[in-house]
């Protein structure tokens, strides 16, 4: 009885300490969150120059360029079948152990 009423109080005693430490750092303020806005990019304005999205870079784009389908090489899988025949030769080539022990 002892060994439980000692738990218990300590059960509680860390509970309540562990709310007097939790509401001393949580502040209750609502906190309000401003997004910075460009209204000078939305607005309407007369046409200007085209602005470079690409950083600069400049992108060069020929005839004869040939697709990704044309020049891309075919992976060749191992069908999951033949896999599992590879395995259970392999498993049935391993030395097998001379003695076998079943505990029942």
């Amino acid at each position: 009885m002892k060994t439980i009423l000692c738990a218990m109080f300590l059960l509680c005693a860390s509970a309540a300490f562990g709310q007097a430490v939790g509401a001393a750092t949580v502040s209750s303020q609502p906190q309000v969150y401003t997004f910075d806005s460009h209204p000078l990019h939305a607005s309407r304005v007369p046409m200007a120059q085209s602005q470079d999205l690409n950083g600069g870079v400049t992108v060069v784009v020929t005839q004869g360029e040939r697709p990704l389908w044309e020049v891309a090489q075919e992976k060749h899988e191992m069908p999951l079948g033949d896999v599992a025949r590879m395995l259970r030769a392999e498993r049935a080539a391993k030395k097998k152990a001379a003695v076998q022990l079943q505990n029942w």
